[in-house]
């Protein structure tokens, strides 16, 4: 079931459970390839590998079996050829998701790209790395003791430094009603960390919030990492009632040095972004997904979607080079591309970009979300490319 952002319910929100109901009942497009999937990790999480593909097509890393983030749990990663084949594959332990009686947890991906490997999180705080060539090794330990606790974290370009961010959520309650009627006895906690990559991992601050707060309105959450600076999300939403649309930043995002300080606000003090570039370039909304820009990292409009009381953006994403913008319609389910200088194409129904291999190649899932991964070449914008297999985008290898 489709689940929407407060901002879409309004005097027409029957209209769009209405049209959201007949595109779920909708098949995959038609004129769409399918290659062989690939096979899975083996049973005992150990990683697999075949050899190189000549050629330059990209490689990129994926999380499986992938689905919306509040209910993500993944327990492979990969290394995909264009494709739908893999290159390298490892098993690791899923993790869990704090209960929360207020509705479903907003975590981060277990997976990040850097330095020409996917890093990965298991259940249990241990990250380690994906080579191409399938080699593992482990790179840090974060302390998860709980599962009310989550961990969020990034790792620098170069693969010689991560960051990290373990929330501990207040204990679950049985129920909403209970959460209701008991208020928790504890409130948020939070713990960020430094790590070099296969060193020790040193605390570098700690704070903590009374019961009394129910949401505190400065919690941080580890998003990435440009070229200069670790990225967090320095008020995210830990919980939310709602399925997330595409988006994976939950708040406004800053620059923070080593000991989890803010800086820079990127994009600038309104700006909630969607997709952060390496050199900082942002993708915006200003709240309720219809105020849409891309900005550079000091705030300077550099392009905006068009604004119009019907529209509303969901599953955008931001093509590496800054020159494009992918999108879905929120009412009329509509998938578009939007270049800076204005021309737009119009992409197959039922198609959710979750991000870009290259400025002219869109990844994401087919089927209104619930179908298997699958590419789109801006050159042939009216066809989908099925790639096999189930999945969520971590990002180019």
């Amino acid at each position: 079931m489709w689940l929407l952002p407060p901002s879409i319910y309004g005097p027409s929100r029957w209209l769009v459970l209405a049209v959201l109901l007949l595109a779920g009942c909708g098949n995959a497009p038609t004129g769409a390839d399918h290659p062989s999937p690939s096979s899975r990790a083996d049973s005992s999480g150990a990683a697999t590998s075949s050899s190189p593909q000549a050629g330059a097509e990209p490689l990129f890393a994926v999380l499986e079996p992938g689905g919306d983030l509040t209910q993500m749990r993944n327990d492979v990663v990969a290394i995909v050829r264009v494709n739908g084949t893999a290159r390298a594959r490892a098993g690791f332990k899923s993790r869990r998701l704090p209960q929360v009686g207020e509705g479903l947890t907003l975590p981060q991906p277990e997976g990040r790209v850097a330095a020409g490997r996917v890093y990965f999180a298991d259940g249990t705080g241990v990250v380690r790395s994906l080579s191409p060539e399938g080699a593992v090794g482990e790179v840090a330990r974060f302390p998860l003791a709980t599962s009310q606790q989550a961990l969020s974290f990034a790792v620098s370009p170069d693969g010689s430094r991560l960051m990290g961010a373990v929330l501990t959520f207040p204990p679950a309650a049985g129920s909403v009603g209970q959460a209701a009627a008991s208020p928790p006895s504890e409130g948020y906690s939070l713990e960020l960390f430094n790590a070099a990559a296969a060193g020790s991992v040193v605390t570098a601050q700690r704070k903590s919030w009374p019961a009394s707060i129910r949401i505190p309105a400065d919690l941080q959450s580890i998003v990435g990492w440009s070229s200069s600076s670790a990225l967090a999300s320095v008020d995210t939403r830990p919980v939310t009632q709602y399925r997330t649309e595409g988006r994976q930043i939950f708040g406004h995002v800053a620059e923070v040095d080593p000991a989890g300080k803010p800086g820079l606000m990127v994009g600038g003090s309104d700006c909630q972004p969607w997709t952060v570039l390496r050199d900082e370039t942002v993708l915006c909304d200003e709240g309720g997904s219809q105020k849409v820009s891309v900005r550079s990292r000091g705030g300077d409009v550099l392009f905006q979607l068009p604004v119009a009381p019907d529209i509303q953006y969901v599953n955008l994403t931001l093509s590496p080079d800054g020159s494009r913008v992918a999108y879905v319609e929120a009412l009329s389910r509509k998938v578009f591309v939007v270049a800076r200088d204005g021309a737009r194409a119009e992409l197959p129904a039922g198609f959710q970009p979750q991000g870009w291999l290259t400025s002219t190649t869109l990844i994401g899932v087919a089927g209104q979300g619930s179908g298997n991964m699958a590419l789109v070449r801006l050159g042939s914008p009216r066809r989908v490319v099925d790639l096999g297999f189930k999945g969520f985008f971590v990002g180019v290898v």
